[in-house]
């Protein structure tokens, strides 16, 4: 009897290894057949939905006080303001202009001192943004803020350096700024709120 047992229970094994696998994942085309309502109500959810390393990336940014749902909205809109940057950050190394360099550090100190006024986030709001029906991005957190500031300080010495006759010197000192705001507006992560929260976490950790 024990040995027809644990045949059978092999046996069982061995059949339920035959049976169908099911799929993990779905294909966009099984919506069709549902009600239209229904569909809508699916592709909504799929288009809030974010990728864990993009709300961490966001939430190093200071953006931790929106919810799963507003990340998502404003997860391709917070990219145009580095993208923009880093765009006019390039043509002034390209055209080798200490003027178009200083202009740009004033753009970038005014997303420093600006939460609500960065001057491209400010061109978003105002007009671009329209365009595409996308919503207003939101004010500038202060370790994005800190980032502005570094950026700041290097586009500034960059022009110093071309003004001085250092062409080389300052295209090695602006293009860190422009490699830092590209991994910015490609991957969300930011290396000026990295040193921001580790300035003051260190801070918190020395004077308690």
């Amino acid at each position: 009897a024990r040995w027809r047992s644990a045949t059978r229970t092999v046996h069982a094994r061995l059949e339920s290894g035959r049976l169908p696998i099911e799929p993990a994942t779905y294909d966009a085309r099984e919506l069709d057949s549902l009600p239209a309502p229904v569909q809508r109500s699916f592709r909504a959810e799929r288009e809030n939905t974010i990728r864990a390393v993009t709300r961490r990336n966001l939430d190093k940014q200071g953006f931790d006080g929106l919810d799963d749902s507003a990340k998502a909205q404003q997860a391709w809109p917070l990219r145009f303001t580095p993208a923009v940057s880093v765009s006019l950050i390039v043509i002034g190394l390209a055209l080798q202009s200490p003027w178009w360099l200083v202009g740009m550090a004033l753009v970038a100190l005014s997303g420093a001192l600006l939460p609500g006024g960065m001057l491209i986030d400010t061109l978003y709001n105002i007009g671009v943004r329209h365009l595409f029906h996308a919503p207003p991005l939101p004010p500038t957190p202060k370790p994005r803020q800190f980032s502005y500031l570094i950026s700041t300080a290097f586009l500034t010495a960059s022009a110093v350096l071309f003004f001085a006759g250092l062409p080389v010197l300052g295209s090695v000192v602006g293009g860190l700024v422009a490699i830092a705001g590209t991994v910015l507006a490609t991957t969300h992560w930011c290396l000026g709120s990295y040193y921001y929260r580790l300035i003051f976490r260190t801070r918190r950790h020395l004077h308690p």
